[in-house]
């Protein structure tokens, strides 16, 4: 397939598509989705990959959606302001893992704590909004 039959292809159709499927469906015509990247419909496509898909194609298309990250934890045995000279016990910091919406935007993942802050806080924006 051509970048044109691509380009007219249904956008219901062509969001439905991976990256998988569109390199075995345009085969040596790959190379031409770089050319035409600044093009709508090839936008609409590379944005709704992972950065770490595209990258297997080798063209250098840039998605604006992230890949998601796993969460982690960073384990330190250095002393944490250990003034009185009793033992002191690693610190974990845990970074809370991001998940990608189709829109771009990171959000938390629902963890039961996640959840508990974003309903304080979106009742304390309620409150701060309301008219006196």
């Amino acid at each position: 397939m051509d970048v044109d039959t691509f380009r007219s292809l249904d956008i219901n159709v062509i969001t439905n598509l991976t990256v998988a499927n569109v390199q075995g469906l345009m085969g040596e015509n790959l190379r031409d989705l770089k050319l035409f990247e600044n093009d709508t419909v090839v936008q609409i496509w590379v944005n709704l990959q992972l950065q770490s898909d595209l990258d297997t194609l080798g063209l250098g298309l840039i998605t604006t959606r992230a890949d998601p990250t796993v969460p982690t934890a960073t384990n330190s045995t250095e002393p944490q302001g250990n003034t009185n000279g009793s033992n002191t016990t690693p610190a974990t910091t845990a970074i809370p893992s991001q998940s990608a919406t189709t829109s771009g935007v990171l959000e938390f993942t629902k963890s039961p704590a996640s959840v508990l802050l974003t309903a304080l806080l979106t009742a304390a924006l309620q409150i701060i909004l309301q008219p006196a």
